[in-house]
């Protein structure tokens, strides 16, 4: 699994409904990268992510996640991407762990050390 390039390779992937069609669409997310879907509703943001995530079938073209096919290599691709989206969650926490030890810690010693009081110190914050 480690011999890959790019986490997301996406080559010519058609998904067709009625009313709406993701023609053919190919992009590559290095590995390391961080990426992002922004679009009108309708656009296809979603359609993609099921579609890599194999919740929908694709009509045409290939998908790959981590050097793995999105069908063949399923269970672990899923794997993988729960491991990625846990990893993102724990740093959150921990963002918010700092944050939080932080708010006790050093917001009122700022009240104190500029002579806030608590009723207009979030002016400041």
């Amino acid at each position: 699994m480690n011999n890959y390039e790019n986490a997301i390779v996406i080559k010519g992937v058609t998904k067709r409904y009625d009313g709406f069609m993701l023609d053919n669409i190919s992009f590559e997310v290095p590995k390391g990268c961080i990426m992002g879907f922004i679009g009108q509703n309708g656009a296809g943001k979603t359609t993609t992510i099921r579609s890599l995530l194999h919740i929908t079938d694709i009509d045409s073209g290939e998908i790959s996640i981590f050097g793995m096919d999105h069908i063949k290599d399923e269970a672990e691709v899923k794997n993988a991407s729960l491991w990625c989206l846990m990893n993102c969650l724990s740093m959150t926490f921990l963002r918010q762990r700092i944050w939080l030890r932080y708010s006790r810690e050093c917001i009122p010693n700022g009240i104190t050390a500029f002579t806030l009081t608590t009723s207009n110190a979030s002016d400041y914050l």
